[in-house]
Formats: structure tokens, sequence, C-alpha cells
């Protein structure tokens, strides 16, 4: 357990704490919601005109008419995205954000193709943030409301279980916003993970490979053994009989046999 906060902010994540604030500012005095309408995720939108950006621009917006979903979102944020920052450097930790914030987009469009209720928030790419947390720290513990100390891991496995049966349950504005945090959390595991699958099938695709060398080597030599037997008789028979007694076969049989040795010479 890490106790206190490290204040110093990392570039992607103050941008991006910039962007969004900045954008949750403007949004109080649109009182029409003309950014909402045009810049929300609105699946059948996105679907049927040309609003296909949507489905990255909604992550900057967060609900004008309160300021607790903007307080968590970015409070995940900083207090998550930081320390991944860190690790990765800021050019991989904006990639991730981008990528997973935009995979939770597609995938609520593809969910819920026909609802016309705009999807706003940064959740998405958080949650994904805090799986990418999870996989690297999966032991760290976080205070739960400030007091209860519970190990990341567990507590993203109760937060994607929380989603998926709200996901299930819930009203039809509620649960689109809930597929968005889940298409966030998997593609986050997905992305972390993506990197370990092609290395555990390099590693198997690999290991066949120096199987199938190590077969075709004793194999070759097997049959280089039974060659040079061959040609060991041929020239004993050479020596009694001469040359010219030779068969057809056995002619073919000696110009094999050179020619493999010509070229384990090169």
């Amino acid at each position: 357990m890490r106790l206190g906060f490290n204040t110093s902010l990392p570039t992607g994540v103050k941008w991006l704490l910039i962007v969004n604030v900045g954008l949750y500012l403007v949004s109080l005095f649109d009182t029409s919601r003309i950014l909402i309408g045009n810049l929300g995720l609105t699946p059948k939108l996105v679907l049927t005109g040309p609003l296909v950006y949507q489905v990255v621009t909604y992550m900057f917006l967060h609900d004008p008419g309160g300021i607790l979903h903007i307080l968590f979102n970015m409070f995940m944020l900083w207090m998550f995205g930081s320390e991944v920052e860190r690790a990765w450097g800021t050019k991989r930790f904006l990639k991730f954000y981008f990528i997973t914030g935009t995979a939770a987009g597609i995938f609520t469009v593809l969910v819920t193709p026909g609802s016309t209720i705009p999807v706003i928030g940064a959740s998405g790419a958080v949650l994904a943030i805090m799986v990418a947390f999870a996989v690297m720290w999966p032991n760290r513990l976080v205070l739960l409301y400030f007091l209860i100390p519970v190990k990341i891991k567990y507590l993203i496995i109760f937060i994607v279980g929380f989603d998926l049966i709200l996901a299930f349950t819930a009203g039809a504005g509620d649960n689109v916003a809930r597929w968005t945090h889940l298409g966030g959390a998997s593609f986050g595991f997905l992305y972390m993970k993506g990197h370990a699958i092609p290395a555990f099938f390099r590693k198997r695709i690999f290991k066949a490979k120096t199987v199938h060398k190590e077969w075709k080597d004793e194999r070759e030599k097997e049959e280089t053994g039974k060659l040079m037997d061959e040609v060991d008789r041929i020239l004993d028979k050479i020596n009694e009989v001469g040359i010219d007694k030779l068969t057809d076969k056995e002619r073919r049989t000696l110009e094999r046999a050179s020619s493999r040795l010509s070229k384990k010479r090169k």
C-alpha cells in the first residue's frame, strides 16, 4: 500500500484532464445541448448518418447536470493513469487510451444499434486504464471509500461484474453506458494480453520448428549413413571388377553421394 499521492502530473494525463474539464465547463453554458447532440455517442446516428467521429469524441464529454460524473472519471484517470503513463511513457499511454476508448464506443454501437440516447463520458477509457493497472500490479492495495484496503484485481472484478449485471437489468438509458464500460474493460484486457498471446504462439511455433528440424536432421543423418554404406559397397565393387561393370543405379548412387557431399562443403 502506498500512502499519500504523487502530485506531479505526467503530460498525457495532464492534457486529458485539461480537455475534459474544459469541455465540461463549456457544456455548462450549452443550454440547448448542441455539444452533446453532436459530439456525444448516439448509436443509431453513427450507423445511419455521417457521425462516425462520435465513437471518439464522446469520451471527452460529461454530464453537465452534475459534477460527480466528471469528478469520478478524472479522479480515477489521475490516480491510476498517472502511474501507468510513468511506466509506459506518454505516447504509449495515449495510444492505449484512445484505442480502448474508441473500441468501447464501437462496442456500444454494435450492442445497442437502435439506441437514440447519447452516451458521454471517459468511463470506458478510464476503466481500460484501471484494467491495465490491475494487470501490471494485481496485488496493489487501494483504499475503497478511502477506508477499506482492497487488492486492485478484486476491485476490477467487482466493478466489471457489477456493470455486467446492470447491463442486463438496468433501464434503457443506463444499460447503454454499462456496455461502454464493459467494452472499455474488455478491450483494455485484450490489449494488455495481446502481447502475451502472440508470444505464447510464437513460443509454441518455435518449439515445433525446433522439433521438426531435429527430426529432419536425424532423418538426413540416417539417410546419409545408408547412402555411404552403399557407396562403400560400390567402391569395393569397382576395386574388384572395375568401374565399367557398374549398373546405372549404382552410378546414380555415386552421383547423389557426390552431390550431397558438395552441398555439405558449401
